[in-house]
């Protein structure tokens, strides 16, 4: 049950912010791990097939709708949405962790405590 609500949570912030949404299955997988071990991978298996399976049936309708009403808006958007991530954008030549080092510089000391917890 905690993993369809999760799922169905999921796909609602795919709905709101796409890329972010990818976040929420990840932090339920680190809590999973850190309390189970990975004793039973067919149970982490299943609740993340039905997570998954509930964050598809929540998006997958006005996805659809979205790309039979506006193709040529779903396709601009598509891809606006995943060109961050295929190349380089707005002149970032550094490695990939360079916002993780920038923040350290912008927020100093304070970054270092949700790290410490």
């Amino acid at each position: 049950m905690l993993a369809a609500a999760i799922g169905v949570v999921a796909g609602l912030a795919f709905l709101t912010k796409w890329i972010v949404a990818g976040f929420i299955p990840l932090v339920w997988l680190a809590v999973y791990l850190s309390k189970h071990r990975l004793h039973h991978p067919f149970q982490l298996l299943l609740h993340g097939t039905t997570m998954a399976a509930a964050a598809v049936l929540v998006a997958m309708p006005l996805l659809l709708f979205l790309f039979r009403a506006y193709p040529l808006e779903a396709n601009y958007f598509i891809k606006a949405t995943l060109v961050p991530i295929q190349k380089t954008i707005h002149g970032h030549q550094h490695a990939w962790y360079f916002f993780l080092n920038q923040s350290r510089i912008v927020f100093g000391e304070l970054i270092y405590l949700p790290c410490s917890g």
